[in-house]
């Protein structure tokens, strides 16, 4: 009897995260840590940012370098074929499902890109709601490129288009919630200004 969904989604959430330490998570928050806060609190001093910015700069580090400890660093060299595999593979077709175990993998890599564009997004406050969305999808397919060709190189994973797929479609999900709120809080701050 095959799992349920949602179990077999656990199933493979576990094989996933499988060789990660909570001694990896620690160096990935000490190490975001040093290249951000250092930095940060120099061009507090000099420029006057603000501490909202550099914990949100530092958010974002500490999120690329989970990413990075799930796609790549966990991972050991040479221990995958290192292929390309260039089809489209989403698990279904438009008459339903053939492959649980692909749509899972293609949610979870839409799911893991989506924190990455919502952090890039509400960098690009001051920028028209489209702009927001399609720069940031710029990045996360700069991003999603340079762990693929990464995982492809050191042979610690496949460079698969669909992963470039739903990576991007993660980070356009991601900027689409990041531009919304960009665009509700300018709303809200021009609606305090017209009481004042």
């Amino acid at each position: 009897m095959k799992p349920g969904f949602w179990t077999q989604f656990r199933i493979l959430f576990i094989e996933q995260t499988a060789g990660i330490r909570l001694g990896d998570f620690l160096i990935v928050i000490i190490l975001s840590a040093l290249l951000t806060f250092i930095p940060s609190y120099i061009m507090h001093i000099k420029r006057g940012t603000s501490f909202d910015r550099i914990i949100h700069v530092y958010i974002t580090f500490l999120y690329i370098g989970v990413m990075l400890l799930f796609t790549i660093i966990r991972r050991k060299a040479g221990s995958r074929s290192g292929r390309i595999v260039t089809d489209f593979d989403f698990g279904m077709t438009f008459s339903g499902i053939y492959s649980r175990r692909q749509v899972i993998y293609c949610l979870m890599n839409v799911v893991l890109f989506i924190p990455f564009g919502l952090f890039l997004g509400l960098f690009r406050k001051k920028e028209s709601f489209m702009k927001i969305i399609i720069m940031t999808m710029l990045l996360g397919f700069l991003s999603s490129f340079c762990i693929e060709v990464t995982q492809h190189i050191t042979k610690t994973g496949v460079f698969e288009v669909t992963d470039l797929a739903t990576n991007v479609a993660g980070t356009v999900i991601g900027a689409f919630l990041a531009a919304l709120s960009n665009c509700m809080f300018r709303v809200i701050r021009n609606y305090n200004n017209e009481k004042r």
